[in-house]
């Protein structure tokens, strides 16, 4: 029950830390946040991710096991759905989320390992490469 409060607890915090250093990089750079793109892929990705979320909560109490695979696959699928709205760097990574989640399916022995990696790694991995990808395009 600990890991689920934190995992949720991680979660609220990634979505406001996104939210907060995307208001301050449109600021910087004098645009506009809240556009038609935004509305889109927040809309493409809040709805399937809040589904996604009851459902591994649901799922925590009958067959713990499957969360951490669920929840790399399901988000996985999230990011790949949002990512019409989005840079092509999301679809990339909601693919490779989605690889991780089968992964971890079939080699459940090293479940925390795999998603560690996909949460935590693949996350800071993939905003960099957001990140320089914009900065080279505005340069």
């Amino acid at each position: 029950m600990v890991a689920l409060i934190c995992g949720l607890i991680l979660m609220v915090f990634a979505v406001i830390t996104t939210t907060l250093l995307s208001i301050r990089k449109a600021k910087k750079m004098n645009e506009n946040i809240w556009g038609p793109a935004t509305k889109h892929f927040v809309i493409n990705m809040s709805i399937p991710l809040a589904f996604s979320v009851f459902f591994c909560l649901k799922l925590y109490f009958k067959m713990p096991d499957l969360i951490l695979p669920l929840s790399l696959l399901l988000y996985g699928l999230t990011l790949f759905n949002a990512s019409k709205f989005a840079d092509q760097v999301i679809r990339y990574f909601g693919i490779v989320m989605m690889i991780l989640g089968l992964l971890t399916l079939f080699a459940m022995q090293y479940h925390i390992l795999i998603w560690t990696f996909g949460f935590g790694v693949l996350h800071i991995v993939f905003g960099i490469l957001m990140v320089q990808k914009k900065d080279n395009t505005n340069a």
